[in-house]
């Protein structure tokens, strides 16, 4: 209701709704209260630092994140058990990897381990296998006690039609962080109790012209105020994405929406004639999955 309310009064703010705010009013955190946010590694600057945010090689999924001023990789996302071909494979015709999804029910989809280089300790991101809101824990690999928890904000507590997600402490429910994106999903904003902006993340061009023209698009730029601890603030990023993905929705997918949509595919194969031209696509691309691997296990038994 606040919402409609400013909207009424505020044009500004129609547009900042819709599409995000113009630019980033970033607040530095230098010195501020220590439960204004997170902090693990303390990996601070004292300016404006920024990092971009992109969808890895033949995977819409699994993520990397680079260091726009060094261009250094940061980190890298994968999610065990995901069949990295997928992206060959649009149709879903190869189902190279349903005997893993039938025996895991998806938990490849719900399970996470991100690797950080640069001196960024590697995480890993777990879900709660029940909850309402989607809730994710954030570990260390060699840990079992969460640093911080991720959860969607329900509308009814934020009073607000836009979606949010909380970043709260180690089991906590209480947000430290909330990330609040515009109506079009342009742009995000992370903010600390006091409402102070602590990071602002936006699509690129490229990225906008890409989901204009093809559906698709994953390039994502991610701005950090002063004294904010990097480290903490991409995690979030990180657990944001996995927000919503358990063993439950995983599931309902496996056994009821996918074998649905094959079941579709093949009924328009089968109208269309398109046998012949199936099986020719099935056997190319198991050859090439399968000669992938065989380069994999070369490289990682005398190269690595």
């Amino acid at each position: 209701m606040a919402e409609l309310a400013k909207m009424q009064n505020d044009p500004n703010f129609v547009i900042e709704f819709a599409l995000g705010p113009p630019a980033s009013t970033l607040v530095d955190q230098t010195g501020a209260p220590p439960e204004l946010n997170l902090n693990f590694q303390n990996m601070v600057s004292s300016e404006v630092t920024r990092y971009v945010l992109k969808s890895a090689h033949l995977s819409l999924d699994d993520l990397r994140m680079f260091d726009v001023k060094t261009g250094k990789l940061a980190f890298v996302s994968h999610h065990p058990g995901k069949n990295p071909y997928d992206s060959l494979d649009p149709l879903s015709l190869g189902n190279g990897d349903a005997n893993y999804q039938r025996n895991t029910m998806g938990e490849w989809d719900s399970v996470c381990d991100v690797r950080g280089y640069g001196g960024f300790r590697s995480f890993k991101v777990r879900p709660k296998k029940l909850s309402r809101h989607g809730r994710q824990y954030v570990r260390y690999d060699n840990q079992e006690e969460p640093l911080f928890n991720m959860s969607n904000v329900s509308r009814l507590k934020s009073q607000s039609i836009r979606h949010s997600t909380a970043a709260c402490r180690e089991d906590e429910r209480e947000p430290v962080w909330t990330i609040t994106a515009d109506m079009m999903e342009r742009t995000q904003v992370v903010l600390n109790e006091k409402e102070e902006q602590v990071a602002f993340v936006q699509k690129s061009l490229k990225t906008l012209i890409l989901n204009a023209q093809f559906g698709k698009g994953s390039e994502v730029v991610i701005d950090i105020a002063p004294g904010v601890d990097q480290f903490a603030l991409l995690a979030v990023l990180f657990a944001e994405k996995q927000v919503g993905s358990h063993v439950i929705k995983d599931g309902v997918s496996n056994f009821v929406i996918n074998p649905l949509q094959n079941e579709a595919t093949d009924q328009a194969v089968d109208a269309l004639g398109m046998g012949e031209a199936v099986n020719a696509y099935n056997s190319v691309s198991s050859g090439a999955a399968h000669y992938a691997r065989v380069g994999q296990w070369v490289q990682k038994s005398f190269f690595s």
